[in-house]
C-alpha cells in the first residue's frame, strides 16, 4: 500500500510566514504600569497571583476574582488558568503575549488555507484584501494588549467555521465554544446568528438579525436580576457596554468598523439577488452561503449597536478572524455574470481598501511606540 504524499502548497507557506511574523513582531510589544493598556492590567494581576498563596482551585473557584474589579473575569476559567500558570512560574510575562498570537494567526491561517484550498482562486490581491481586512477588524493591537477578545474571538470563529462550512459534529463545535467563552463569556452573542445561518430561511434571518438588539437588550436587563452569578456578570457587563457611561475610545477604528460592514453587507446583497437569480436556473446552493449568511446577520447586528462603542469594535473581532472568507465573499465569481454589477462591485471594493488601508495605517501610526 502506497503511503498518501502530503504536498505543501505556496498558501500555506505564505500563512505560515505570516504567523511567524506576527508572532515575531509579538516579542516587540512592550507596556509600563502606568500605560492605559489591558496588558498593563493583566501583568500587575500575574504579578499578585504569583506573590499570593493561593492554590489552583482556590484561583479559579475560589478568591481569583478578588484580584481584579472586572466583574466577568472569575469566570474565565481558561484565562484564570494561563494567569496563575503564569504568575506562579514565568518570569517572562511577554510569553503569554507570544502564545495567544500564536494561536490566534494560527487559527486565521488553518480557516484561510482550508477555505481557499477549495476556492482555488487566490490572487495577490484578494491576499492584500484579507490582511488588511483582518488588521482592520481584530486589531493587532488589540491581540497583543487585550489578549482575551481576540482568542476568543478567533475560537469561535473555527468553531462557527466546523459548524457552518465544515458540518462537523455538534460536539466538536460545542468544545470549541465552550473553551472560547472560558476567556470570554461575551463571544456567546454570535451562537444565536449561526444557528440562524444554518437552520432559518435567508428573509427570516435578515429580518430577525436587524431586530435581534432590542431582544438582547431586553434579555440582559432581566437576567441583572438573576440570582445566579455568572449570568448576573454577563448582563451586567453587557449593560455596562451600551450604558451611557461606556467606554469611548478612538474614532477611526469604530468609524473603520461600520464602514467596512456596510461596504461588505452591500457586496453580500449583490450576491445574494445574483444567487437567487441563478438557483431559479438550476443552480445548486453553494455550502459557503451558510458562512456568508451567518457575517451578514453578525455585521447587521453590529451596525444596529452604533452608538455603543464596545460593541461594535468586539463584534469585528469575530469578523476579522473570518478575514479570508469576506474576502472570498466580496471577490466571489457571481459578480461576472453582469458588466454593470461588476462595475458596482469593483467600485465597492475600491472604496473598501480605501477604508481598510487607512484604518490599518491608522493602527501603527497610533500605535507603534509600544513596538519600539
Amino acid at each position: 500500500m502506497m503511503k498518501r504524499r502530503y504536498v505543501i502548497t505556496t498558501t500555506q507557506i505564505i500563512y505560515f510566514f505570516i504567523v511567524m511574523t506576527m508572532v515575531l513582531i509579538s516579542t516587540q510589544f512592550h507596556v509600563e504600569s502606568t500605560d492605559n493598556m489591558d496588558f498593563a492590567r493583566h501583568m500587575m494581576r500575574i504579578q499578585y497571583v504569583g506573590e499570593s498563596d493561593l492554590s489552583l482551585s482556590q484561583f479559579l473557584f475560589g478568591d481569583g476574582h478578588s484580584f481584579t474589579t472586572n466583574i466577568s473575569v472569575k469566570y474565565c476559567y481558561a484565562f484564570n488558568l494561563i494567569t496563575y500558570l503564569a504568575g506562579k512560574y514565568l518570569k517572562n510575562y511577554y510569553i503569554i503575549v507570544w502564545l495567544f498570537i500564536l494561536v490566534d494567526y494560527s487559527i486565521i491561517a488553518y480557516i484561510g488555507v482550508d477555505w481557499w484550498k477549495e476556492q482555488k482562486r487566490k490572487k495577490v490581491v484578494t491576499r492584500v484584501f484579507e490582511m488588511l481586512i483582518c488588521f482592520s477588524l481584530l486589531p493587532y493591537i488589540h491581540a497583543v494588549s487585550g489578549l482575551r477578545s481576540a482568542i476568543a474571538s478567533c475560537i469561535m470563529a473555527l468553531a462557527l467555521y466546523k459548524y457552518l462550512y465544515k458540518d462537523e459534529r455538534l460536539i466538536k463545535v460545542l468544545f470549541l465554544t465552550c473553551i472560547a467563552v472560558m476567556f470570554h463569556p461575551s463571544i456567546l452573542l454570535a451562537v444565536p446568528f449561526a444557528i440562524l445561518a444554518k437552520k432559518a430561511n435567508r428573509k427570516l434571518g435578515l429580518i430577525i438579525s436587524m431586530c435581534l438588539r432590542p431582544l438582547i437588550s431586553l434579555t440582559a436587563r432581566l437576567l441583572i436580576h438573576s440570582s445566579n452569578p455568572a449570568l448576573y456578570a454577563i448582563a451586567f457587563k453587557y449593560l455596562q457596554y451600551t450604558g451611557e457611561d461606556g467606554f469611548r475610545g478612538t474614532r477611526f477604528c469604530y468609524y473603520g468598523v461600520i464602514v467596512i460592514c456596510i461596504l461588505v453587507l452591500f457586496q453580500y446583497l449583490i450576491l445574494y439577488f445574483l444567487k437567487r437569480k441563478n438557483r431559479k436556473k438550476g443552480f445548486i446552493q453553494d455550502k459557503r452561503e451558510y458562512v456568508f449568511d451567518f457575517i451578514a446577520y453578525y455585521m447587521i447586528y453590529t451596525l444596529s449597536n452604533i452608538g455603543d462603542y464596545e460593541l461594535v469594535m468586539r463584534q469585528g473581532y469575530l469578523l476579522g478572524a473570518l478575514a479570508p472568507i469576506i474576502t472570498d465573499m466580496i471577490f466571489s465569481k457571481p459578480y461576472r455574470t453582469s458588466r454593470y454589477i461588476h462595475i458596482i462591485s469593483w467600485a465597492l471594493n475600491v472604496m473598501l481598501y480605501v477604508i481598510i488601508t487607512y484604518v490599518s495605517v491608522k493602527y501603527v501610526y497610533r500605535y507603534g511606540q509600544f513596538f519600539v
